[in-house]
């Protein structure tokens, strides 16, 4: 008989720490859920180099400790005015510790939001955030509340490495001509604005644009596609080759394959691996893995304490450079050695 009341008065004993201890841990939880970090990633739309960024910069952020479920997405669809409304309610909703915008139309957007709220923002697939009006200038801190990944190569990196690729076979006596065709968005118009600064100082390229409007469901509907023919037709007779420009319309293949098709000019730069693949003679960007994870490692840091304008506006660590060598073999140039080998498994035969 005392040894049944010692049973059971074990049993009772265990079963009242066990569940002590599953109140203790769910106390735990719900004040870890009600403290834990809320981040906010808007999205401009969805275009290979907006989802890809996305999709490295939560690989990052798993690795860093986050969850899933602590990083709300939101997709503006190219509308600026929907990508403001879509913030504002969900920081009602919910104050986020930081913000991270993706593409120059959100990040214009979290910006002026930003401020005014007194939120943290981090950007990433932003070329031009001084153009933009997001910061003031790059390789530096902001000082401000706002720090970010720029999504480009230095122009004049970019100028020098197609030129020298050309330099075998260049116009006589008159600079080589490129034809950007581009959408009124602020990503091409900061890129345009930088290139010919760099036309300006090298005196042997010009850049020769035609300017389209910008439609935000793109190649959905077929003004897109007319407006690029309209475009191609404008600046057939006044270039030597064309220059993708680094915008929502360049950065589709669509793009490239109505210039194949309705110009007798071959595309010497493309902003993507697509555009080589595509028929373009190189690509030079950004490393949009690196990115996204520069990007992440940044947003840790202002969730731990950082300040976000003390954290310089910076490009990525790494830029990737491709080749299509059946383009340059029909083009007739020579891709240096050098280049060949910083190509590496990206040149395509």
């Amino acid at each position: 008989m005392p040894l049944l009341k010692l049973k059971r008065a074990f049993s009772w004993a265990s079963i009242r720490t066990l569940v002590i201890g599953l109140l203790a841990a769910l106390t735990t939880t719900l004040c870890f859920a009600a403290n834990a970090p809320r981040i906010i990633l808007l999205e401009s739309f969805d275009v290979p180099v907006v989802l890809e960024h996305t999709r490295f910069f939560m690989l990052a952020m798993e690795k860093l400790g986050y969850k899933k479920a602590q990083i709300h997405i939101l997709k503006a669809q190219g509308n600026p005015v929907l990508a403001e409304r879509l913030l504002r309610e969900e920081i009602a909703r919910h104050r986020p510790t930081v913000i991270i915008a993706s593409a120059t139309l959100a990040a214009k957007a979290a910006y002026a939001i930003a401020k005014t709220e007194k939120i943290p923002m981090v950007f990433f697939v932003v070329s031009d955030p001084v153009g933009a009006g997001i910061v003031a200038k790059t390789d530096s801190p902001s000082n401000d509340i706002v720090t970010g990944i720029v999504h480009s190569v230095a122009r004049d990196t970019k100028v020098e490495m197609v030129m020298r690729i050309l330099k075998s076979s260049p116009p006589a006596g008159r600079p080589i001509r490129f034809g950007y065709l581009h959408a009124n968005y602020p990503s091409s118009n900061g890129d345009l604005a930088m290139l010919r600064a760099v036309a300006d100082q090298r005196g042997d390229v010009e850049f020769i644009a035609h300017q389209i409007p910008y439609q935000k469901k793109l190649f959905e509907n077929a003004q897109t596609l007319a407006d690029l023919k309209t475009g191609i037709t404008a600046l057939e007779s006044k270039i030597d080759y064309w220059w993708i420009a680094q915008d929502p319309v360049g950065e589709e293949a669509q793009s490239l394959q109505a210039i194949a098709a309705h110009s007798r000019h071959p595309i010497v730069y493309g902003p993507n691996a697509l555009s080589t693949q595509s028929g373009a003679l190189v690509y030079i960007a950004a490393d949009t893995e690196v990115g996204a994870r520069e990007a992440a490692a940044m947003v840790d840091q202002v969730i731990k304490g950082v300040a976000v304008g003390t954290l310089p506006v910076h490009s990525p660590s790494k830029i990737n450079f491709g080749v299509n060598l059946s383009t340059a073999i029909r083009m007739g140039v020579v891709i240096p050695s050098d280049l060949l080998e910083l190509a590496g498994s990206s040149a395509i035969k």
